[in-house]
């Protein structure tokens, strides 16, 4: 079943202007996972990545974003750590996982056209795992496991939204590191 999910909005403390246009609040929609990975996230200082990020998702121009008030930017700060790092089930704690299924908060268009709620895993096997671990870069590694355990293409992971692309790998790292025992207690 395909779960919805809108966009979040932030009242800004201190309205800004963003060319002729005054800004009383900013809506954030939906981070997709190709627009997260073209962000340089691994800098020390991580400012540059949630600029980027907030504009990306925002539509604010780096001009505008620079006026902003430090506790709106605070505020915003937090929205973007929030759609980064959590899980679908951590957005939406009734949301119906299992070992092998994932629900989606927002339905993923397949590259035939279709769009789909939830995505179906499969358990990767021994051969699978030496594979993996014989392939150099991490990059290369997750997109390599993540078809491999989904199915989907590079350009179908692109566009999950960030909670589930987080929700679906922490399933993989379960398959990558979870004895059976934890599996089976689960069912």
């Amino acid at each position: 079943m395909s779960q919805t999910f809108g966009p979040i909005t932030h009242d800004l403390l201190h309205p800004i202007q963003d060319g002729e246009k005054e800004i009383l609040s900013l809506t954030f929609e939906p981070l997709r996972f190709e627009q997260y990975s073209q962000v340089d996230v691994s800098a020390d200082d991580p400012d540059p990545a949630i600029e980027e990020l907030v504009c990306i998702v925002t539509g604010l121009s780096q001009k505008a974003f620079d006026t902003l008030s430090l506790p709106d930017y605070n505020s915003i700060e937090r929205i973007i750590y929030r759609m980064t790092t959590m899980t679908s089930q951590q957005w939406k704690k009734d949301l119906k996982h299992s070992h092998e299924t994932i629900s989606l908060l927002l339905p993923l268009r397949k590259d035939d056209g279709q769009s789909v709620g939830e995505i179906e895993l499969k358990v990767p096997s021994v051969k699978t795992r030496k594979i993996y671990k014989a392939i150099d870069t991490d990059k290369s590694k997750q997109e390599f496991i993540t078809h491999a355990c989904t199915g989907l293409s590079v350009q179908e992971v692109g566009r999950l939204f960030m909670p589930d692309w987080n929700q679906l790998q922490a399933h993989i790292n379960d398959f990558l590191n979870k004895q059976a025992d934890y599996f089976q207690s689960e069912m």
